[in-house]
């Protein structure tokens, strides 16, 4: 979020209200609402961490790290409602200051060099996490809210606007109103940091919300229902805007100029731009200035290309819809018109249409017409060459070329503007047709909807732009309804991945049950067996109903049975095993029989087994003292009565079962190679021996143990946690670019 973006005005068309009683009951009314707000979110937030960090401590290798964690659970629990009335009392101090400019305390203005020297450890790791979680939030504001927030806000008080890190409802406010009623309540630096990480999550996903409700209030009273922006230079970020406005127009001009690549004899017709009443430019600068891009782009200079499409897409420029800059041509309208009722039924367009595009613009347009003639089939050739979409709708793409530019030449906006009708219509549809879990055949629903839409638009289509709004509540109707007819297929994935999760977690409780119970003196292929093959039947026992328990306990029994089979034997063990044996083999095979063991693996197994009992007892008169000593040391023994008993003190193990590769990244937080997969999120995908494929996260555990990736038609892979990090180190697994294709397509020209 850029704050070179300013409004250039506190004050639009519809004004403000000029009663100060009316504008500080509103300020009263907006106050509450986002206080209430905000409460709301911690009190939810203390209401689930508490359980959240319990997991996440089980899941830690380190003490400290465990420790601190825990002692955050502490925290809750005992301080719940004094951390909730402290945050609410703090953020709303916090508030009252930023909104009036007060200082929070008069006589601390005057720490000298050596006070600020002694900064205690603590505090400096507060400021951190607090920076860290605070650039953490701001990524996933809408710039749009936040802009709208500032201004608002502002001219309630009759300021100009706040800066982004300064007005009253930042996520620096929050936090800081967090860490300070966090410090009345802990004084471990970690324990905060533990808190404040946990709190992050709740903030960000509501903070949004937060601000739209503040701005559709503040608009329904008529306080900036319209925010206009320009665009600042870099040594004016910070400069407050009316005072950057009164500055040189021709320096500001030279050294925007540069930026943006734009040759210098062109600066001073940019003066003109930006002017303290508008924020487009006047009439001659912009003949002058787009007379010599189009004669550039004529003569094949590619350089000229970049450089108006980065003036047609600056938003302090082209912004706003009401530039003050000479309409299209209607005699060029008219044969857009024409050339538009041509394109109905070509698919795609031909070459000769195209052609007649650019002639007519130079015939019968201005320059700055040549120019987003220009741009705009470039746009679209861009759009043509994005492998990211299928032909089947780049196709039904590429026959909006003439409304896009007519649309264009009506709405000076069209680049500038990501909020233009049409570039939202075209990045839905882009959007839609990305969704690795849409059908875009060329047969497909989906595609024929495009189609259908399109073929109104161009027919349609004659000056209002209400009419993209209405083709993208059509598309977003369909996408409801599409994904209303996948809901039973979404539901059984669902349960089939929650039922996949379970097996997860109950082969990790299993194979950490059987390694505290496999010793040295266990061979090799059985440890190979219990850890391939046995570890399995154990967790589709715990899952099987309705009885779960009893078929653990009892597969568990037969591991122990098992261990204790191949443990060396003396002269008294002989009669207990062979009276064992035929129990144990009735048990394994049960056991197996759960399994997809296949009969090679498992005729392995038993011939092994059988060769090594047989040994056992032939030798079992005879044993060494050397194995005597190995046997007593075994956690797994037989009781008098024939019973396995398991001696958890003599475990390799601890008791406590330790965190899986899996369990412990997902609780890493900033670090974690996971942080950014979330449902929904798009991913590309390296297969072996095949070529890349996009797919769609489309379930994850609660836990974040279990990932699934979903391709229509027929890709449904599961991934655990540990597996997914290992795709994401490798590079095989990526985060798919989030931008869209318009989007792509205008970036590009404008870099080149």
């Amino acid at each position: 979020m850029s704050s070179a973006y300013a409004p250039t005005s506190v004050q639009e068309e519809a004004g403000i209200p000029v009663d100060s009683r009316k504008r500080f009951s509103m300020l009263e009314e907006c106050r509450e609402q986002v206080v209430s707000r905000l409460s709301a979110v911690v009190s939810d937030a203390l209401d689930k961490m508490s359980g959240e960090l319990t997991e996440q401590a089980l899941m830690k290798v380190k003490r400290e790290e465990q420790q601190a964690l825990l002692e955050a659970v502490s925290i809750i629990r005992q301080h719940k409602d004094d951390i909730q009335t402290r945050f609410k009392r703090g953020f709303a101090d916090i508030f009252e200051r930023r909104m009036f400019n007060r200082t929070e305390n008069a006589g601390t203005s005057g720490d000298d060099e050596s006070e600020l020297s002694l900064v205690d450890d603590s505090i400096i790791k507060d400021q951190i996490t607090v920076h860290r979680l605070v650039h953490r939030a701001k990524s996933r504001l809408d710039p749009d809210e936040v802009l709208g927030i500032r201004a608002r806000l502002a001219a309630l008080v009759e300021r100009d606007w706040f800066e982004e890190d300064q007005h009253p409802v930042s996520p620096e406010v929050i936090f800081d109103a967090l860490k300070s009623a966090l410090n009345e309540v802990t004084p471990s630096a970690d324990v905060r940091t533990a808190l404040l990480d946990a709190f992050e999550p709740y903030v960000s996903a509501n903070l949004n919300s937060v601000y739209s409700g503040v701005n559709t209030r503040l608009k329904s009273g008529r306080i900036l229902p319209k925010i206009r922006r320009r665009v600042q230079g870099a040594a004016a970020a910070h400069t407050p805007p009316r005072a950057a406005a009164g500055g040189d127009d021709a320096a500001q001009a030279h050294a925007g100029a540069d930026a943006m690549g734009v040759p210098a004899g062109h600066a001073q017709a940019m003066a003109a731009m930006g002017g303290h009443d508008h924020p487009g430019m006047s009439v001659p600068a912009a003949a002058e200035l787009f007379e010599q891009l189009a004669s550039q782009i004529a003569s094949g200079q590619s350089s000229a290309r970049s450089q108006a499409a980065r003036l047609l897409a600056d938003p302090g420029m082209f912004g706003v819809a009401d530039l003050p800059l000479p309409p299209a041509q209607p005699p060029l309208l008219g044969a857009l018109a024409s050339l538009q009722a041509e394109s109905q039924h070509q698919v795609p367009l031909s070459a000769q249409l195209l052609g007649e595009l650019s002639s007519e613009a130079r015939d019968k347009g201005t320059p700055l017409d040549q120019v987003t003639v220009e741009i705009v089939s470039l746009i679209f050739d861009y759009i043509y060459a994005d492998r990211r979409l299928a032909d089947s709708v780049k196709q039904q793409l590429l026959r909006l070329q003439v409304v896009a530019i007519k649309a264009a030449l009506l709405d000076r906006s069209f680049f500038a503007r990501r909020q233009h009708p049409l570039r939202l219509l075209i990045d839905m549809i882009s959007e839609t047709a990305c969704d690795p879990e849409m059908d875009v055949g060329p047969d497909s629903a989906l595609v024929e909807e495009i189609q259908l839409i399109v073929n109104d638009l161009i027919s349609g289509f004659d000056r209002d732009l209400a009419i993209f709004d209405q083709a993208r509540d059509r598309l977003a109707f369909f996408v409801r309804e599409d994904h209303a007819r996948r809901e039973g297929e979404r539901a059984e994935l669902e349960r089939e991945s929650e039922l996949a999760e379970a097996l997860l977690m109950a082969r990790e409780e299993a194979l950490f049950q059987v390694s505290r119970r496999i010793d040295a003196a266990t061979p090799e292929f059985v440890r190979q067996f219990i850890q391939t093959w046995w570890i399995d039947a154990m967790a589709h026992a715990r899952l099987q109903a309705p009885s779960a328990d009893a078929g653990w306990e009892r597969t568990l029994m037969v591991c122990e049975q098992l261990i204790w089979s191949v443990s060396p034997k003396g002269p008294d063990d002989v009669a207990r095993l062979a009276g064992l044996l035929p129990k144990l083999i009735s048990g394994l095979k049960n056991g197996l029989s759960l399994t997809e063991i296949d009969q090679g693996s498992r005729d392995l197994f038993f011939n092994e087994w059988f060769s090594w009992t047989t040994n056992l007892l032939t030798t079992a008169k005879n044993m060494p003292l050397e194995s005597l000593e190995v046997r007593r040391k075994s956690s797994v023994r037989m009781r008098s009565d024939g019973t396995i008993q398991f001696d958890s003190k003599l475990a390799d193990q601890p008791a406590t079962m330790p965190a899986s590769p899996a369990s412990v990244g997902a609780a890493q937080g900033e670090s974690d190679l996971l942080a950014d997969l979330v449902k929904g999120c798009i991913v590309d995908l390296e297969r072996e021996h095949e070529e890349t494929i996009r797919a769609k996260l489309a379930w994850v555990s609660p836990s974040r143990k279990l990932f699934v990736l979903r391709r229509h038609p027929d890709f449904t892979q599961s991934y655990s946690a540990e597996q997914i990090r290992q795709e994401l180190r490798a590079g095989r697994l990526r985060l798919a670019p989030a931008s869209t294709a318009l989007d792509r397509a205008i970036q590009t020209l404008s870099s080149n």
